[in-house]
């Protein structure tokens, strides 16, 4: 993988000025085009795609449609991850939402809306084009998120290492994160698996109760992982 100095723009100067579809409602204020006005029997007849959340990447397209803007915040976030961006959003409106690449140069831009047409939420206009590199600094990579994407192998490795931790997330999320993010996205992961296994605790201790009354003058030991917190269990041994 290149280094951030190693990577070369080759994009041109200019870019395509967004494009919107057509929309009874009014013009939103934050978008400087202007869409051509077609009549209803065209709009009607046109056959817009819906977004897939089982994409790898989102391809965005203007008339895209998603379920709402929560769908919408999920495929642009899942968007900024894969294509190393950060994205935020703002004028979150009850009719519209805008999402902008942060980096100050760089004109992507995806603006939502509800079509009164359509009677759904569309992309109205896209600038899906890209002028800045791929950042290692994307606040998009948050505890939360690596916790997600590692939660199988965190379950799998619960002494998985935060420095070995840390390299894969480097080279596979294209992000510099701390040791103490690390350890929330490690924390996380272990307390979905403790709040799963409480009910399972109490069945291993009820087993420990019952084998110290069939085996009298016996001691039960618990074994847990060790230096693991939340407790993980490893075994029991009867003496």
């Amino acid at each position: 993988m290149a280094d951030l100095d190693d990577v070369i723009l080759d994009r041109k100067t200019s870019m395509a000025a967004p494009v919107e579809i057509e929309d009874d409602g009014d013009v939103t204020p934050y978008d400087n085009s202007s869409a051509a006005e077609g009549s209803s029997e065209d709009m009607n007849s046109r056959k817009y795609p819906r977004y897939n959340k089982k994409d790898p990447c989102p391809k965005f397209e203007i008339g895209l449609k998603f379920t709402g803007k929560s769908q919408f915040k999920k495929a642009v976030i899942k968007h900024g991850l894969t294509e190393r961006r950060f994205i935020k959003f703002f004028k979150n409106e009850s009719e519209r939402m805008i999402a902008v690449c942060e980096w100050a140069t760089c004109q992507w831009r995806c603006l939502l809306s509800t079509n009164s047409r359509t009677n759904s939420w569309q992309i109205a206009s896209l600038n899906n084009v890209h002028s800045c590199p791929p950042r290692r600094d994307n606040k998009l990579v948050t505890a939360a998120r690596i916790a997600e994407k590692y939660e199988k192998f965190i379950m799998a490795n619960p002494t998985w290492s935060l420095e070995t931790m840390r390299s894969v997330v480097q080279e596979e999320m294209f992000a510099d994160v701390s040791i103490s993010k690390l350890k929330r996205a490690k924390s996380i992961v272990m307390q979905k698996v403790l709040d799963a296994t409480k009910g399972q605790y109490q069945v291993l201790y009820r087993y420990q109760l019952e084998l110290l009354r069939s085996n009298p003058g016996s001691t039960i030991i618990i074994m847990k992982e060790p230096n693991v917190e939340p407790p993980v269990f490893q075994r029991t041994s009867l003496i």
